[in-house]
């Protein structure tokens, strides 16, 4: 009894040792450009969660890429969603896959709050599995903001066409 015991022990600790979830928080509010890359050793299943703010309305750029040198360091099944933190809705339609090619996906007008990222994937390399998040972040302009250009165009207008008559 006391070996099965301690057979069952192990088997679980090496099962909580080859799976990692981590949360992080590396950037706070999102500036107009971030990036974050992390490592596992290899034979490792892992899930981080990268928080971060949007102080104000966003396109969002998200780019996802494993680092990889053939069989040295290898990352497969990667991928990459974003969440809501309020209701933890996704906002991607599907996760974004990743491997040694990077792939991204530009989200436009998302509102000010809390977001984070979820990183997936299994380090399969005989070293290790990095990975590399970049998100770009660039301002949607308020509807004034659009009125006041179109105000501005229509005096340039206005007064090219009274040049004109006179």
């Amino acid at each position: 009894m006391k070996r099965s015991a301690v057979v069952l022990a192990s088997v679980l600790a090496l099962a909580g040792a080859a799976a990692n979830a981590a949360t992080f928080n590396p950037w706070g509010v999102h500036d107009s450009f971030e990036s974050f890359s992390f490592s596992y050793p290899t034979q490792t299943t892992f899930e981080d969660r990268i928080n971060f703010t949007l102080s104000g309305a966003s396109d969002l750029w998200s780019v996802a890429v494993s680092n990889e040198a053939p069989l040295v360091l290898n990352i497969t099944g990667g991928s990459l969603e974003l969440f809501r933190a309020s209701d933890n809705a996704a906002v991607f339609n599907s996760p974004l896959t990743f491997d040694s090619t990077s792939t991204s996906v530009l989200t436009s007008s998302l509102a000010a709050g809390d977001y984070y990222y979820v990183v997936k994937g299994a380090v399969t390399g005989s070293v290790a599995g990095t990975y590399t998040i970049t998100s770009v972040v660039t301002a949607v302009p308020e509807p004034e903001t659009y009125a006041l250009l179109l105000g501005g165009l229509g005096v340039i207008g206005f007064v090219a066409r009274r040049r004109k008559a006179d």
